[in-house]
């Protein structure tokens, strides 16, 4: 690193230097807020140079498919959700991974919709989350007669 990113680097410790002491009800020492985190990140890139580019932004696929997972064990139980690789998820789902998920093991898929942006799929799942939205998912996406 050069003299001059060093001494930015430095000024920027100085500038947003977190509490080495716990403060009572805060969290543990180390732990950063997200927003004083991406200030940091944002200073890198900016100031830095192009040698910390890569580790400001990560670019994700995104998120299109809007699916809707039936337990097996608990036919009722239903969950929806939104992801970039809908067989993925639903092994992640199946494995434990997500905490809403783990304790009706195992599930299937009753549907999933692909959109062109994750924009839309995202207003999609926030619907059928919603009351008007399990209604409209019950009438048109899950067979009761299983």
């Amino acid at each position: 690193m050069s003299p001059e990113a060093s001494e930015r680097s430095e000024r920027f410790r100085r500038r947003w230097a977190f509490p080495t002491t716990p403060i009572a009800g805060s969290q543990p020492v180390g732990a950063y807020s997200r927003t004083a985190l991406a200030v940091f990140r944002e200073f890198q890139a900016e100031s830095l140079g192009s040698e910390f580019a890569h580790e400001t932004r990560v670019l994700y696929p995104p998120k299109r498919f809007v699916y809707i997972i039936r337990s097996g064990n608990h036919p009722a139980r239903r969950y929806v959700g939104v992801t970039a690789n809908p067989e993925t998820r639903l092994n992640a789902h199946n494995a434990g991974q997500n905490r809403s998920t783990a304790q009706w093991r195992p599930w299937c898929v009753d549907v999933c919709v692909e959109f062109r942006t994750e924009r839309v799929a995202l207003r999609f799942e926030r619907f059928l989350r919603s009351g008007a939205g399990r209604a409209f998912a019950s009438r048109h996406f899950v067979d009761e007669a299983d």
